[in-house]
């Protein structure tokens, strides 16, 4: 009898097995198939050429294909079996790290996604208590490339417009890169108390101050005047390229209109836009916005394209509205907050204008 049982719990154990190995072959192959493609249209190419999407697999045997996409943007991608059929697609996109009212910014991002496929996902694997990504589940079968091509350019999409969002309402959102720098540098603990970080940075003499790491922590705090003294100080070792566009960030999160716009030409920006850049500086046409210089962000704009991004309606009309032209204004304003419904900061500004 006992070996009866022996044999048909081995019999059990193969069949196990051999279904989990099958199940982790047809997930690599949809990941081969249906994703990987689709994300080398859209990898990030520098110098060196395209980055390739790596596909990894952990001791738990959990396949995972990571991206780094053209806008700078990492989106990662696991498969979950849910039978031999159909598979589910968790997409990820890192939307940023936010040293200090994270739970608010999480908020704000979650209102911006209404009406997509997409949602803020906080506890992401590999995700620090500080960062904030959004993703979406796709079930998908071994034929349904369209459907992911769709998925995988509407997160891509997510990523541009997040960029542009950023820039004009969250400037202290940074990269998961940026903090993976600030960790090494100060340690894992970072998040406790980033606050007290910088103020003993600050306090310690110039000679010993790294100034890129109090940067980065100024800037994700919102500590603009500390921002724009750390530049001053440090002037001779930071490259104008790179503190021009620091100090064009902090003096427009200041209300420095003139300054702001200063330091974004002292950076090399030229038409609207940065070197390498694939789009117009949303903070640099809003600072000419509020700068009085409505008419010159008009120029620098032109006329509506298609397959803009949506931000440039937002902006045009604001400026639009400011020089004086209120129909055409409102209307801009009106067509972005249909594509964007849940963006506040453009709502509250409609109620502003509107008044």
């Amino acid at each position: 009898m006992a070996a009866k049982l022996e044999r048909t719990k081995d019999t059990f154990m193969h069949r196990r097995n051999h279904s989990l190995s099958s199940s982790k072959k047809q997930l690599r192959a949809i990941l081969e198939n249906l994703v990987i493609p689709v994300f080398n249209e859209l990898a990030y190419t520098d110098e060196e050429g395209s980055q390739t999407p790596q596909l990894e697999q952990d001791e738990k045997g959990t396949w995972t294909l990571c991206a780094l996409l053209d806008g700078g943007q990492l989106v990662w991608v696991t498969p979950v079996a849910i039978d031999h059929e159909r598979t589910l697609l968790r997409f990820t996109l890192a939307a940023g790290v936010f040293l200090d009212h994270m739970a608010e910014h999480a908020l704000i991002l979650g209102s911006l996604l209404e009406d997509t496929f997409f949602h803020v996902r906080l506890g992401s694997s590999g995700a620090r208590r500080n960062t904030v990504d959004i993703g979406c589940d796709l079930v998908v079968r071994a034929d349904d490339t369209p459907l992911v091509s769709q998925r995988v350019f509407g997160i891509a999409a997510v990523g541009y417009d997040l960029e542009m969002f950023c820039a004009l309402h969250m400037p202290e959102r940074l990269r998961r890169w940026d903090l993976l720098e600030l960790e090494q540098y100060y340690g894992e603990h970072l998040s406790e108390n980033p606050t007290a970080i910088l103020d003993k940075g600050l306090n310690e003499p110039q000679a010993k101050q790294n100034p890129y790491q109090l940067m980065r922590l100024a800037q994700g705090l919102g500590r603009w005047r500390d921002l724009i003294q750390l530049l001053h100080d440090h002037a001779d070792g930071i490259p104008t390229k790179i503190s021009g566009r620091f100090k064009s960030m902090a003096y427009r999160e200041l209300g420095k209109w003139q300054a702001s716009i200063r330091a974004a030409h002292a950076a090399g920006i030229k038409e609207g836009r940065y070197e390498g850049d694939a789009y117009l500086d949303p903070a640099y046409l809003h600072a000419l916005i509020e700068g009085e210089d409505e008419i010159e962000a008009l120029r620098i704009l032109g006329e509506q394209e298609e397959g803009e991004p949506f931000f440039y309606a937002w902006l045009r009309g604001t400026a639009l509205h400011k020089a004086g032209d209120i129909r055409r204004g409102n209307k801009l304003i009106q067509d972005y907050l249909a594509n964007y419904p849940g963006d506040l900061f453009a709502l509250v500004q409609a109620e502003e204008l509107s008044a």
